[in-house]
């Protein structure tokens, strides 16, 4: 650096170059030696993280061999316990395919039962089977009350006591 400063020095008194010319290169010249200081410590902090990356990545190799074997054994064990379980979940997948049929038979049966409970075929002898079967399935349980009692009536008194009934009105219109 002295070197330069006597170079810049001669040019000056030679009047190569003005006094403000020299001051701007003796600046330039003191900011290269700072930007030399920034590479230096750049330089070797990239050296301190290069090691510490080679240091990490043993670690890590180090971490991974010591946990293959581990993981190795949880692998088989676990591969063992699926191969216990698995009878024991087909035979429950099994009782549940068949209590699931015996519910479903169930539920048909007592929709049969219903039907002939509550649906008078009768009503079908003019109709075609699968126009029966489309108005009988359009006849909910919701259409109907729960817990009526039906009394049984002849048709004779009926007739009756509709009669009975008009001939009072009749009377009463008068």
């Amino acid at each position: 650096m002295k070197e330069e400063r006597m170079a810049i020095l001669s040019m000056v008194e030679k009047g190569i170059i003005t006094v403000d010319e020299a001051e701007r290169l003796f600046a330039a010249i003191k900011g290269g030696s700072k930007r030399a200081k920034v590479e230096e410590i750049m330089s070797k902090a990239g050296d301190k993280l290069n090691i510490l990356a080679k240091n990490v990545n043993k670690k890590t190799e180090k971490i991974m061999n010591d946990a293959k074997p581990a993981l190795k054994t949880a692998g088989e064990k676990m591969e063992k316990v699926v191969e216990d379980v698995k009878p024991q979940v087909k035979k429950a997948a099994e009782t549940f395919s068949e209590k699931a049929e015996e519910i479903k038979d169930k539920i048909k049966e007592r929709r049969q039962k219903d039907d002939e409970c509550v649906y008078d075929y009768d009503c079908c002898e003019d109709w075609d089977d699968e126009e029966c079967e489309r108005n009988m399935e359009a006849v909910k349980d919701s259409d109907f009350e729960k817990d009526v009692t039906i009394i049984p009536f002849e048709e004779s008194t009926f007739q009756e006591k509709t009669e009975e009934n008009t001939a009072e009105e009749d009377k009463k219109e008068d």
